[in-house]
């Protein structure tokens, strides 16, 4: 049994998901139930979130195990309540923040604003676009977000020829990306009052993870391969180097693959990530080579361990 970073359960302690899924299937129904609510019978979410517990509780009853007499039943409803109070305080408090650009008509002015902060520079544009996306989208619904971000910051990078398709993907990811940024970081409370862990914590911990993650939107701009624009063949090539640059970028983020990585290892990987954003035949291969030069010799020192 080989020992992992992150104390992570082993591969022979994890449940068999066949046996799972024979004993338990019966559970997913609620779920599949609000899709089928929401995207098909299209209820409200409030309609659809309502039903769906219900169905929850008569499951429940199927089993000995999983079955709620009246005080469990009670007692559930007083911990969803107080639960839920975590994530209405943060999602108000960025509502707050949202009226207030629309009172005073600064949401209009965002767009202009963000071309006269860049100075016309694309790569300050982007940056600067980013953090708006990031404070704009803090608490609201990915609908919300998208609506918000394609009026007030879309514009700016259209103006500066970037395709619409393009731009409006940059700024709405950077609104999903909201939810796991601090200091709101929603979706961070959301799982504190599951895990019963300190939510701000949670959202740094989360924002680390998903790092890598906050580079693909750069590559929409550099890349519209990501987006399907262009030919089959590019289109492979665009999406499987965007991958091994998030995979570089992860490792670099988190300083380890089958062992530790020291400081200039971690650059060196790092520098290997940012060169796949805007793949080239030279970058590219640079690239790859600068972060094989790392990852390489621990692939095979830890293969010649597991031989051995």
């Amino acid at each position: 049994m080989r020992s992992n970073r992150l104390e992570i359960k082993p591969v022979e302690e994890v449940p068999d998901w066949k046996k799972v899924l024979k004993s338990d299937f019966y559970l997913a129904f609620p779920l599949i139930l609000l899709v089928i609510l929401l995207a098909v019978v299209r209820w409200s979410p409030a309609k659809a979130g309502f039903w769906s517990i219900v169905s929850l509780v008569a499951v429940a009853q199927v089993k000995k195990s999983t079955r709620m007499d009246l005080k469990k039943f009670l007692d559930s409803l007083e911990k969803g309540a107080y639960d839920a109070l975590q994530v209405a305080v943060i999602c108000s408090l960025a509502g707050v923040m949202i009226a207030m650009l629309s009172l005073t008509g600064l949401g209009i002015r965002i767009s202009s604003l963000l071309l006269l902060l860049s100075g016309g520079k694309m790569a300050a544009l982007l940056i600067i676009t980013m953090i708006a996306g990031l404070i704009l989208g803090m608490g609201m619904t990915t609908s919300s977000v998208y609506i918000i971000l394609s009026v007030l910051v879309a514009p700016a990078l259209i103006q500066m020829d970037v395709p619409a398709l393009a731009a409006h993907m940059f700024t709405f990811y950077f609104g999903i990306l909201s939810a796991i940024t601090p200091p709101v970081a929603v979706a961070s409370y959301a799982a504190a009052s599951v895990v019963k862990d300190n939510p701000m914590k949670l959202g740094f911990a989360a924002w680390k993870v998903g790092i890598p993650g906050y580079i693909i939107p750069y590559m929409f701009l550099y890349n519209p391969e990501l987006l399907l624009i262009g030919n089959i063949p590019n289109i492979i090539l665009v999406t499987i180097l965007a991958l091994i640059a998030t995979y570089f970028m992860a490792i670099s983020i988190e300083g380890f693959y089958k062992s530790e990585i020291n400081v200039i290892g971690r650059i060196l990987i790092f520098a290997g990530a940012v060169l796949l954003i805007k793949p080239g035949l030279i970058s590219g291969a640079i690239g790859i080579v600068l972060a094989s030069s790392i990852l390489l010799p621990q692939y095979i020192k830890d293969k010649k361990k597991q031989i051995a």
